[in-house]
């Protein structure tokens, strides 16, 4: 990981841009949309942002740069078509240790822009770590046509019901459990309808009726192991499970998309029958397990159907294949 993804809260904060043409007006609009207040530095501007000027949205020093403009500043962004301009922001912005963006110049910034898919309050950053902003801007849209432009809105049912979740369910693995039930099911599909009253009636029964969860048990037939074969679906269970059973040495690249903090367990043999018998003894030893991901590489439910008879009768069985090509 060549850059460290954050997002920075710029509410109100001082920030400077150097360069007054479209390409500074872009990255302003940005920066005014996270609340800050932002400065540009440049003898000239463009008609966007002379009219930005004249509405009090932007303050302009109309002169050309000098290093005491990035004092006191909290990002500092330069955007003119002068390098020798642009190197000297940055070297300054640095020496104040203060966050510097050179545009279209990854070696002289200490962060570079992604691209954004904004579904506010959510919000995702794409970054080929400035080797390919093309490729950035095709990734973010393939992000826009999955997630749906009310997509924020089941960010904001949670936020108003966060404290009353942790309130009326205690246990954390349990009030991950309404959470990952809401946000995946019918409380979800109610919010991206237009329908927020049904949705809220229905996470409130979700609250109200949830006790010890039935164990979920989602087998993900992983194929040869090739990520981008994944469904959506099995994406997701990989991201919720609290445990994962997975071959010994194989299918490393679909384990590194598992929760972070999710139990992994190695079945020595690597066999799918290997496998399922970890699985099988991880329930055994965690009778509140909540949800157990099965990874099988290389292996067919056909062979595997007596194991599957009997994962389904300890648990709700889920099976996800892989994406057709």
């Amino acid at each position: 990981m060549k850059y460290l993804p954050i997002f920075l809260d710029l509410h109100a904060a001082p920030c400077l841009v150097v360069g007054g043409g479209v390409v500074g007006a872009r990255r302003i609009a940005l920066l005014r949309e996270a609340g800050a207040r932002v400065t540009v530095v440049a003898p000239e501007l463009c008609e966007e942002l002379a009219a930005a000027v004249t509405r009090g949205d932007v303050q302009h020093r109309a002169r050309a740069y000098e290093g005491s403009d990035c004092q006191g500043q909290r990002v500092v962004i330069a955007a003119t078509d002068e390098h020798a301009i642009n190197e000297r922001v940055a070297a300054d912005a640095r020496a104040a240790g203060i966050p510097v963006n050179v545009v279209d110049a990854p070696v002289l910034c200490s962060f570079i822009m992604p691209a954004i898919v904004d579904r506010s309050p959510v919000t995702v950053a794409v970054s080929t770590g400035g080797a390919s902003p093309v490729l950035a801007r095709l990734t973010r849209g393939r992000l826009e046509a999955v997630l749906h432009p009310d997509y924020g809105r089941l960010a904001e049912l949670a936020a108003r019901y966060r404290q009353e979740v942790k309130q009326r369910v205690p246990d954390g693995a349990d009030r991950r459990r309404v959470w990952e039930r809401a946000l995946e099911g019918q409380v979800a599909a109610l919010v991206l309808a237009g329908r927020m009253e049904e949705a809220e009636r229905e996470l409130e029964r979700l609250i109200a009726s949830d006790g010890p969860s039935m164990t979920r048990v989602a087998v993900v037939f992983a194929g040869d192991g090739d990520v981008q074969q994944l469904s959506l679906r099995a994406l997701s269970r990989l991201g919720s499970a609290d445990v994962i059973v997975h071959p010994q040495g194989g299918a490393e690249g679909v384990i590194a998309l598992a929760r972070r903090d999710a139990e992994r367990v190695a079945a020595y043999g690597g066999g799918a029958e290997q496998v399922v018998e970890s699985a099988l003894r991880a329930l055994e030893s965690r009778p509140r397990l909540g949800t157990l991901c099965i990874v099988l590489e290389g292996a067919a439910r056909s062979e595997l159907e007596h194991s599957m008879a009997v994962l389904g009768a300890i648990g709700e069985l889920e099976l996800i294949h892989p994406a057709p090509r």
